[in-house]
């Protein structure tokens, strides 16, 4: 019987999260350093022409009724009402008429001391790779996969051996039992990891990874960025061969674009990275070195936890009200408005919602880590007054994200570069995440709980007739702990427990 083979084309429906420009700016900024903020904001005063530094010490004799400092031009009285005109507030401005005005995250006092403290975890760039699991509901067996997975990649950030073989290895070598099928899907799961291009096969499937991340972020108006992002993908996914070469004519002919139009695609691909690994080594490497914590814990004789926000030297901003002004009179000439002052206006504009989006984006930063910090305080409250690690209880992304009214994915992009210093010790974040860990069998698994069961089991044990992994197996189900055969030999390895042979007294 004789089969068709020939292409076929299929539609297959998908759901991306589009960020608008104001979220991905917060999202950049929360990412931020408190160093990083500090330049990021110098670069933004520096670029942005109606952006300024507020000058909220000035005293009440230096301000007229208006809010405005003597000597600098005041407005005419048709323009007086901003509300009427613009449809929104002072705080949304940045132009404050007064110290009420001021939103309380530019007025609450600075009580955090710079800090810059070295710091003891040197983590490494397998380190940095495990710790983003805490972002996804996985089972023990898909983060045995993960983790092995992580361990294969080469220094580029590349699985450069078929999962067929990594599957031999896992199952005869080291007793874990999968298929290729399975890591697959593990190896879907760690290419959802930063960097964008990480556990990529080759160089093509790298820089696709970073394509199709980049147009998963990309806002709906970005109509022309998008069209960019997608000539660019089919340049890579079905002309790579080309690319390669450089065969400028071949590339032009099969994708219907003119000389101008592949040069800024070639220029947009040469911006990504063919090796993701190198951009996690460098960034441990620095951090190594010193950090500056985001928070400093503190517990009172009472037990009360507080914590204080490093803000740094990041001054109060505001909108120079000589361009408000500006902006006013430009629509109070509605139609009169000749050619060149539409020009003025549409660019005046830009600058003033630029700036406003500048403004309520460092405002929000400022507000989550808030809402993140007190969360975590308040679920590990037992642990900061006894800082006793066995006193950290379970707790996970989305616990955190709904004591503090956050998306899961913001609250993971704070805990991933954010310290505090709790009793003069340097924490990530990320180091007061415990959580139990389901196996296979959807069994839950707490490791902490596990060690200190088996280690009681063990020291309590007959030394001429030490316990086999299997009567290990039974001991733990009678303290409520219920794990198979290999998850004991595996919490056994880890713990640095050797097997019953080894613990027999000859």
């Amino acid at each position: 019987m004789s089969q068709n083979q020939g292409l076929q084309q299929i539609q297959k429906e998908q759901q991306l999260q589009k960020l608008s420009p104001q979220q991905l700016l917060v999202v950049e900024l929360t990412e931020l350093p408190i160093d990083g903020l500090e330049m990021r904001v110098k670069n933004e005063l520096d670029d942005n022409f109606v952006l300024e530094e507020a000058y909220d010490k000035r005293s009440d004799d230096d301000l007229n009724d208006d809010g405005i400092a003597n000597g600098e031009d005041e407005s005419n009285d048709e323009f007086d009402n901003d509300e009427e005109m613009f449809g929104r507030n002072a705080d949304e401005t940045g132009d404050y008429s007064s110290d009420d005005d001021i939103p309380g995250y530019l007025t609450e006092s600075r009580e955090f001391e710079p800090v810059e403290l070295p710091i003891g975890d040197t983590s490494s760039f397998v380190d940095d790779l495990l710790e983003q699991m805490v972002d996804f509901n996985l089972t023990e067996h898909q983060q045995q996969l993960v983790e092995y997975l992580v361990g294969s990649l080469n220094e580029s950030g590349f699985i450069d051996q078929k999962l067929s073989r990594i599957a031999d290895e896992m199952t005869f070598k080291h007793g874990i039992d999968t298929d290729e099928y399975e890591l697959e899907e593990a190896l879907a799961v760690l290419q959802q990891f930063e960097p964008a291009g990480i556990g990529a096969r080759d160089t093509r499937e790298c820089l696709l990874l970073q394509i199709d991340r980049k147009m998963a972020q990309l806002p709906d108006s970005s109509v022309s960025r998008r069209r960019l992002l997608e000539l660019e993908r089919r340049i890579i996914s079905d002309e790579f061969d080309a690319f390669k070469n450089s065969n400028v004519d071949r590339l032009q002919k099969r994708l219907g674009i003119d000389a101008t139009q592949l040069a800024v695609a070639f220029e947009g691909i040469k911006k990504l990275s063919i090796h993701p690994g190198l951009a996690l080594c460098e960034s441990a490497s620095d951090r190594a070195q010193t950090v500056v914590p985001d928070f400093i814990i503190e517990t009172d004789v009472e037990g009360k936890v507080s914590f204080v926000l490093n803000k740094g030297e990041i001054p109060a901003l505001q909108v120079n009200s000589k361009y408000l002004e500006l902006e006013k009179q430009y629509m109070a000439m509605g139609d009169k408005m000749r050619k060149r002052d539409k020009e003025s206006y549409e660019y005046n504009k830009k600058h003033i919602e630029r700036a406003q989006m500048f403004i309520e984006a460092i405002k929000t930063r400022h507000q989550t880590l808030t809402s993140t910090m007190k969360a975590i305080t308040e679920l590990q409250h037992d642990y900061f007054v006894t800082l006793d690690e066995d006193d950290l209880h379970d707790m996970i992304l989305k616990d955190v994200a709904e004591r503090a009214g956050l998306d899961a994915s913001t609250v993971s992009r704070v805990c991933k570069t954010k310290y505090a210093l709790v009793d003069g010790r340097v924490r990530k974040l990320s180091f007061f995440f415990k959580h139990s860990r389901a196996n296979k069998e959807g069994e839950s698994v707490d490791s902490d709980n596990v060690r200190k069961v088996l280690t009681h089991i063990i020291e309590g044990e007959d030394k001429n007739h030490p316990f086999s992994d299997s009567k290990l197996v039974e001991e733990l189900k009678k303290h409520g702990i219920n794990i198979r055969l290999r998850t004991v030999n595996k919490y056994r390895n880890e713990f640095g427990i050797p097997p019953a042979r080894s613990r027999a007294i000859d």
